[in-house]
């Protein structure tokens, strides 16, 4: 049976472009689903073995819970940086699958934080950007180092390019289907790097020696 994975993001962006993401970094088939971070919990926290949850942490727990009920075989969550300058949000999330795995089995789960969020992993790889865009090979992609909102420069070059009339969210499926990371020079610094390690860490094995 094919592997099925939910993936968990911010919104139709992130579903847009998380999975053919997910497609670039694993090299197998898979079926994918994917799901907004739920957002009618209760405030507050819950208590799990010791663990305090709150917030994302909450959250996740929420969605581990609903994935083994739905008989998935792994999840991929990511949050954006740029709301969250406390950079919490992910360690709440590492906290509940700590919380998760403290109660049950462990369900392979990769977290991912984009920094400042999701276009920085797009616009990191220009090659990809002038793919999607149908720019000339030769069209300037500024370095998401030198850029503070990278969704504003990639707005600026979608409405320039030949698909200035597409809505955005497919042009950005098709940019994230044409990334690779060994061309993200700053992913490091964007958080593609550490989301790419924690899937092959937690992700890859599920597809055993499949091709």
């Amino acid at each position: 049976m094919m592997v099925r994975l939910r993936i968990v993001g911010d919104g139709e962006r992130d579903a847009a472009t998380l999975p053919p993401l997910l497609r670039t970094l694993l090299p197998h088939k898979f079926q994918d689903e994917s799901t907004p971070w739920p957002v009618r919990l209760h405030a507050g926290q819950r208590k799990v073995r010791g663990y305090a949850l709150k917030g994302y942490g909450r959250k996740l727990y929420y969605v581990l819970r609903s994935a083994r009920s739905a008989g998935v075989d792994g999840v991929a969550a990511c949050v954006d940086a740029d709301k969250d300058r406390n950079r919490e949000r992910l360690k709440q999330m590492i906290e509940a699958r700590e919380a998760d795995r403290s109660e049950l089995p462990s369900l392979p789960t990769a977290l991912g934080e984009a920094r400042p969020h999701n276009e920085a992993w797009l616009l990191d790889d220009p090659a990809a950007v002038r793919k999607g865009l149908c720019l000339p090979k030769d069209t300037e992609v500024p370095a998401v180092s030198r850029v503070a909102y990278p969704k504003a420069e990639l707005e600026r070059l979608h409405n320039a390019s030949p698909r200035a009339d597409e809505r955005p969210l497919d042009v950005w499926r098709d940019i994230a289907t044409h990334v690779q990371i060994e061309r993200s020079n700053h992913r490091e610094d964007t958080g593609f790097q550490a989301f790419a390690d924690e899937i092959n860490r937690e992700l890859a094995p599920l597809f055993g020696n499949a091709g």
